[in-house]
């Protein structure tokens, strides 16, 4: 009996150890690809925990999905030197689609997007982060500009995506960059942040945003994009419109010297 309660003792605090939760891993993935000229997306049929559309109407216009849990925040311009924007386009490449937005309930082929001026200057986005897989999807592209794409994890449990895939002497479709991730706790974030990293045209090089979604991972299928019968992969002859707008009222801009 007295070797019985002696090993009982000794074990207690392995067992302990053998049933604690081990912590969960974080992950994090990306990939990039183009959306071809002229086709359309839709919001709306991606099955999404949220969505968001910028720029229907004016530089700081911001639709997104109507009685769901916002999760996207709305973008935190980067400003960096001479920078500029953001600035709302109406003349993308590809339209977006939805059905289920607010304030504006839908939308058919909208090819507005902003964007913003100089080099190091762009977009920050950022989205809750958990122990969930999610997936992220940032629609984006460039005017006269190469451009860098960044995510990283607030608990930095997984490495840093990093991409410069989009460049565009000129004008050229839109690309899609998908993340997956899961943080390692509760309570984390993940942070993209989308710049212009060198400058072709020297007055106006910029980097535009359109929309992003946030749905659960993973998921197989391919992103849901319409295309006409004959689609048209030309790269535009025009280049985004230049209003002289101010930026909008209820951005937080991020200014960097």
């Amino acid at each position: 009996m007295i070797k019985m309660q002696i090993s009982a003792f000794f074990l207690a605090p392995f067992l302990c150890l053998q049933l604690q939760p081990r912590a969960t891993a974080a992950t994090l993935s990306g990939s990039y690809e183009v959306v071809p000229s002229n086709s359309v997306v839709d919001l709306t049929a991606q099955e999404t925990l949220d969505w968001v559309h910028w720029g229907l109407k004016g530089d700081s216009s911001i639709d997104r999905k109507a009685a769901a849990r916002p999760s996207i925040e709305t973008f935190a311009p980067i400003i960096v030197g001479g920078g500029e924007g953001p600035y709302r386009y109406d003349d993308n490449a590809n339209g977006y689609t939805w059905s289920d937005g607010a304030p504006t309930s839908a939308a058919s082929n909208s090819v507005t997007g902003v964007y913003i001026i100089g080099k190091k200057s762009g977009f920050r986005l950022t989205v809750p982060a958990d122990t969930t897989p999610r997936r992220l999807k940032v629609y984006v592209g460039a005017y006269g500009a190469k451009a860098q794409f960044n995510a990283a994890l607030s608990d930095g449990g997984a490495p840093e995506y990093s991409d410069s895939t989009i460049e565009n002497v000129s004008n050229g479709p839109s690309g899609v960059y998908t993340i997956n991730f899961a943080a390692g706790s509760a309570g984390q974030k993940l942070t993209v942040t989308y710049t212009v990293s060198v400058e072709y045209d020297h007055k106006v090089a910029n980097v535009t945003l359109q929309a992003a979604t946030l749905a659960n991972a993973p998921t197989n299928s391919a992103p849901k994009v319409s295309t006409p019968s004959a689609r048209d992969k030309t790269i535009p002859s025009s280049s985004p419109k230049l209003p002289l707008a101010s930026v909008g009222p209820g951005l937080d801009t991020v200014v960097s010297d």
